[in-house]
């Protein structure tokens, strides 16, 4: 014969079951089973199945819940409530790095969360070109990167309104199969005079490499200042970059050009080779950047940022790092003649005739 308790919990059991029973009435025999002193176990389905601290001073740690497959990481920002989101993985060892970058980047104070606010690429790629500019990077930098990632929005079906989150793993692929086989049209810039469009053609393996490299370079962005809570495109593989062969002058390739006597070439490669400096580089150098020694010799150039003094036209080294080149006794030779033998702010007077910036080498001329 079943007892009064026992039969109350068959019939507890049953109506648990029962998916037609409401959520009061469930609470309502919740109640009267405590009342009897019958012990119910419900099991939430929020049960943490595994977890590991990863940072105790911010409170983070990385949690696997019931609920879902996937790893979360839960943590605590200054004067915020406690933040947690999913990171999309269900690998453990995958999110430990992934939690611990979003440690270091809040200790080096770039990790903001954003109230889930869904960040475009448009959106993005405009705050890491003003994020350029701050730095004073080169406005060609800064144009071709624009350029890339509106090829990428040209890609996609939402252009540059398509949330970065949709830059999974399959996109970025078809992506790059596309730039390989078809190419595809670079819509003009915000800032552009006209509406050239930029023509479809299969892109080399450099060019392929170098856009998908901005794409990726985005996504960091994005990753860094909290926009991106996880990388939807993990495992991506840069495609391979074909370097070419290395172009080695012998003694007699170097013999010859430091014979070219047409328009004083031949001292221009010796300097060229004696100070190793770039095409530009010896264009943009002004008898200013010149820095002597006590004897009123050149000793060293100074390769730095500057302005034209006639155009009022900037200019500034790669990546706009200056630096000090010293010269050897054969360069300071050669520089003292030039800028004995020159009319102009330039250390080098060019016999060509440039109307924009007179008496300048041009960058085509020092290329051929």
């Amino acid at each position: 014969m079943v007892d009064e308790s026992d039969s109350f919990a068959m019939s507890l059991s049953a109506t648990c079951l029962n998916p037609i029973k409401t959520q009061t009435a469930a609470l309502q025999e919740c109640s009267v089973a405590v009342a009897f002193g019958v012990h119910v176990n419900r099991k939430s389905k929020y049960q943490i199945i595994d977890e590991e601290i990863i940072d105790s001073d911010l409170g983070m740690k990385i949690i696997l819940r019931s609920d879902s497959p996937y790893w979360k990481v839960q943590y605590q920002q200054p004067g915020r409530k406690q933040c947690r989101h999913s990171l999309k993985t269900m690998s453990k060892k995958q999110a430990k790095l992934e939690a611990r970058r979003i440690a270091r980047d809040m200790d080096n104070g770039c990790f903001v969360t954003n109230s889930g606010k869904k960040w475009t690429i448009g959106e993005v790629v405009e705050a890491r070109c003003d994020w350029l500019r701050e730095r004073d990077r080169s406005s060609l930098t800064v144009a071709d990167f624009h350029r890339r990632i509106r090829q990428l929005g040209a890609f996609l079906p939402k252009c540059m309104k398509t949330p970065i989150q949709n830059l999974n793993l399959p996109t970025l692929e078809a992506f790059e199969s596309t730039l390989r086989t078809e190419g595809v049209e670079t819509p003009p810039a915000p800032w552009a005079k006209t509406d050239r469009v930029g023509k479809a053609k299969p892109q080399s393996p450099k060019t392929v490499h170098d856009a998908m490299k901005a794409v990726r370079t985005l996504m960091k962005f994005a990753r860094d200042r909290g926009w991106l809570g996880y990388d939807p495109a993990a495992g991506y593989e840069f495609p391979k970059r074909e370097v070419g062969p290395i172009i080695v002058f012998s003694a007699h390739d170097l013999a010859m050009l430091y014979a070219d006597e047409e328009d004083g070439m031949g001292d221009i490669w010796r300097f060229y080779t004696e100070t190793c400096l770039r095409a530009k580089e010896l264009t943009w150098l002004l008898k200013e950047d010149v820095i002597v020694n006590d004897e009123g010799r050149p000793a060293a150039i100074h390769i730095r940022k500057k302005v034209c003094p006639r155009t009022g036209k900037k200019w500034q080294p790669k990546h706009g790092k200056e630096r000090i080149v010293p010269l050897t006794a054969r360069a300071a030779s050669i520089l003292t003649e030039a800028m004995s033998a020159s009319t102009v702010s330039w250390a080098f007077q060019s016999p060509i005739p440039n109307d924009t910036q007179p008496g300048m080498w041009t960058y085509p001329r020092m290329r051929e």
